[in-house]
């Protein structure tokens, strides 16, 4: 199955998120990030030798930190994934993956994952609007 594929299979069937949790290097930077959904569990992780992002199913790890409850990742649990796609750099690598969540209309988040020096980094995106 392609990222693309399982990106799909996530935002058409795998339901609610229900937690994320992370791994973090012995700096403490975060390497991986857990997305546990009602029927499935999508990792998110930085590959070292390229910076490139790698999306697979995986089981969340002992020892990964919850962070269901910290920022932005608290105003996604609960909602379903509308949209997900794939991000590349001009050097053609996949380096980053972004969704949408959405908890009820108008209560929605986009986020975006993107290995930065063999971490993941996320972001929270803003709309900018003239209203």
């Amino acid at each position: 199955m392609t990222d693309d594929e399982l990106l799909r299979e996530v935002a058409t069937t795998f339901g609610r998120l229900k937690s994320v949790a992370g791994v973090y290097d012995d700096t403490r930077r975060p390497t991986a990030v857990f997305l546990t959904f009602e029927r499935g569990v999508v990792e998110v992780h930085a590959e070292p030798d390229d910076d490139s992002v790698v999306v697979r199913r995986a089981a969340v790890p002992s020892g990964a930190l919850d962070l269901s409850r910290r920022a932005p990742w608290d105003s996604a649990v609960g909602g379903t994934v509308l949209w997900f796609w794939t991000l590349q750099n001009h050097r053609g690598y996949t380096d980053g993956v972004q969704m949408l969540v959405v908890r009820s209309p108008g209560d929605e988040i986009n986020l975006q994952m993107v290995v930065v020096a063999s971490q993941v980094s996320v972001h929270a995106v803003t709309e900018i609007t003239d209203r």
